[in-house]
């Protein structure tokens, strides 16, 4: 059975289980640039999955992807929440 690196998306969108002033930080610096270098680094070393919620800042990320960073779009598999 094949293991997958997963990247989960709840830095980029204000969601810490340990704090939420921690979590509150995290959503300050997590501009768009920033969640693609993330993204960058992360498919760099090995992660070959995303999980996401369906959040707003996601669509505006998948957008982005999608417009302009297809390259990188392709190299993930995507796992959206409900």
């Amino acid at each position: 059975m094949s293991k997958e690196l997963l990247l989960g998306d709840n830095a980029f969108i204000g969601v810490s289980h340990l704090s939420q002033a921690h979590a509150r930080t995290e959503s300050r610096e997590a501009t768009l640039e920033n969640i693609v270098r993330v993204i960058e680094a992360s498919v760099d070393s090995g992660a070959t999955g995303f999980t996401f919620s369906t959040h707003p800042r996601n669509l505006v990320l998948l957008r982005y992807l999608h417009e302009s960073r297809r390259d990188l779009l392709k190299k993930l598999n995507y796992y959206p929440l409900r």
